[in-house]
């Protein structure tokens, strides 16, 4: 599974300054401070996030594996009416 890009915005870059010589400029209120973030900002923020979930997950979950086949090394766990079922899903799905 792959995940392009899906917008034109790139992460936040440090170290780079809006002045001449590499500086930062800074601007000050007398309310104090402030920062506002645009809304593609924190899309792309969101987006990273999910993106670093999705790296996360591992795509076999081992868990689930190892308790199908415990089931399926039992003899118990085969039997007529899980096979009929599982006949009627595979017909269901082939539209018959």
């Amino acid at each position: 599974m792959s995940i392009e890009k899906i917008g034109g915005y790139e992460p936040v870059q440090p170290g780079r300054g809006s002045g001449r010589n590499g500086r930062i400029e800074e601007k000050h209120s007398a309310e104090g401070d402030s920062v506002s973030i645009s809304k593609g900002a924190r899309e792309q923020a969101e987006y990273l996030r999910v993106l670093d979930i999705v790296k996360d997950t591992p795509d076999v979950r081992a868990d689930k594996v190892a308790e199908l086949k415990q089931k399926l090394n039992s003899s118990n766990y085969i039997n007529d009416i899980l096979i009929g079922a599982t006949a009627d899903k595979v017909m269901q799905a082939l539209g018959f």
